[in-house]
């Protein structure tokens, strides 16, 4: 939630940019967490390790993933119409009524 407060420097656009940018380095960096996890398992088990995607796809993956999610899902919900936020138009809602009454 980086791009709450914009400032003159860092305005909104700028702000959600680094606000992707922070998602996909966080899963880029689990990525790398979780392979080396699997190696020193596969070591300690003296075992063959299991077959999983080669680190550059699972890098690319996950930082598309972490950046997308960074860049567009704050900002969308932040802006989302609440419920209490609905203004209702009494007057389409009256021609609706009167639409639905006729057929």
């Amino acid at each position: 939630m980086t791009d709450d407060e914009a400032s003159a420097y860092l305005n909104r656009n700028r702000l959600r940019l680094a606000e992707g940018l922070l998602g996909a380095l966080s899963l880029i960096l689990t990525v790398l967490v979780v392979f080396s996890w699997l190696d020193q398992l596969a070591l300690n088990h003296q075992a063959s390790p299991a077959h999983r995607s080669p680190l550059p796809l699972a890098l690319a993956m996950s930082c598309a993933i972490g950046f997308t999610i960074g860049y567009l899902i704050p900002t969308w919900y932040r802006e989302a119409p609440r419920e209490e936020d609905v203004v209702v138009d009494s007057e389409a809602a009256d021609r609706i009524r009167t639409l639905v009454a006729s057929t």
